[in-house]
């Protein structure tokens, strides 16, 4: 589906949540021929499964199609499922967690260092370290993308959660909106003029994020034709 900022009627909305269904459904139909062949091996009690996301997906919210377009839930909230080594039951955490902690988490259930350069903490610490700590996101929009869609986009968008659950996104264009996802995970009320104190202190925090880890612009490089065919298939290019 065509991606970007535009409304869509209830019709097009259940066509492509039904599409992403599809698409869901065939995914699950692949995980349960890996665990099949897991199995065969003999090496499904010995492999850490996890199963998530890069991102999320938008069906109208906000006046959005698609991903990568914002910072809010819809696009960036995703599932994350773990199954360890002979694990027999299950559990729910809601620490605050994000997918630069995955790599320190296999890196420490395979007993390696984790890597000075890691952004993440091992999600085995993530449930006492998330009263602590706060998540960080960002989206980055190339030129060439907004002049496609023919709207105006800030060209960068940065969200900070808090540890209460308080989130602000803040645009290169100068926008900040604040949410108190507790009790409205939907983002459907801004409440950035109302409490500037709670807007600031979590902008000054996003601020200080943003010095530590500068957005780095990978260099330019040509793809071959087939790569190029393989993007087209996958709908990223037309």
């Amino acid at each position: 589906m065509a991606g970007g900022a535009r409304r869509i009627n209830e019709v097009e909305r259940r066509h492509y949540i039904s599409q992403y269904d599809g698409a869901i459904a065939y995914l699950d139909a692949q995980i349960e021929r890996l665990l099949e062949r897991l199995k065969h091996l003999d090496a499904l009690e010995n492999t850490i499964l996890i199963v998530t996301s890069d991102h999320g997906e938008a069906f109208g919210e906000h006046g959005h199609v698609a991903h990568g377009w914002s910072a809010y839930q819809e696009e960036t909230r995703v599932p994350l499922v773990i199954k360890y080594p002979g694990q027999q039951t299950g559990s729910v955490s809601d620490a605050n967690a994000g997918l630069v902690d995955l790599a320190p988490k296999v890196l420490a259930a395979a007993g390696l260092p984790m890597s000075a350069e890691s952004h993440g903490v091992s999600l085995l610490a993530a449930k006492a370290a998330a009263s602590l700590r706060s998540m960080f996101t960002e989206a980055y929009l190339s030129a060439g993308r907004i002049l496609n869609d023919r709207a105006k986009y800030p060209l960068m968008t940065w969200a900070v959660i808090s540890p209460e659950r308080l989130k602000l996104i803040s645009t290169s264009d100068g926008g900040q909106q604040l949410y108190d996802l507790k009790v409205d995970p939907a983002e459907a009320s801004d409440l950035h003029h109302r409490r500037r104190l709670d807007s600031d202190r979590l902008l000054a925090e996003l601020e200080t994020w943003k010095q530590r880890h500068p957005l780095r612009t990978p260099p330019r490089r040509s793809l071959g034709q087939s790569t190029l065919e393989r993007l087209r298939a996958l709908g990223y290019l037309r």
